[in-house]
């Protein structure tokens, strides 16, 4: 069973990493210029949250940190409108964008987080 509050805490932490605090360019603030908060967005970060989960059942407790601090390489990663278009839609966009979550965990972690392929698509 995962830990009470997951889903709150794992958001949590995204918005940690992604807010600026200025409405022009903060992507839960301006959803005209950002789409971190439109579909794509969000199954990205919920598929980028079921590798999380399948590979540290307790999250917190097995990576041995606070998930705002895990996320950080997540604050690389532009949720501009472009950039999220550029990624394709449906299945695809959200599978192209939760990999480059992925990769960039897996990088800055020296982690082995399974990326979404073809396959992966039920």
């Amino acid at each position: 069973m995962y830990p009470e509050g997951l889903l709150r805490r794992y958001f949590d932490a995204v918005a940690a990493n992604t807010s600026t605090g200025d409405p022009k360019t903060d992507p839960w603030l301006n959803t005209k210029d950002y789409s971190l908060l439109k579909a794509t967005g969000i199954n990205s970060l919920l598929l980028v949250l079921s590798r999380i989960m399948e590979k540290y059942p307790l999250v917190e407790s097995n990576i041995g940190k606070a998930l705002t601090a895990y996320m950080k390489p997540i604050s690389e990663i532009s949720f501009a409108k472009k950039f999220v278009a550029n990624q394709g839609g449906g299945w695809k966009g959200f599978r192209k964008l939760a990999n480059i979550a992925l990769r960039k965990l897996n990088k800055e972690h020296g982690d082995s987080l399974r990326l979404f392929g073809e396959k992966d698509k039920k």
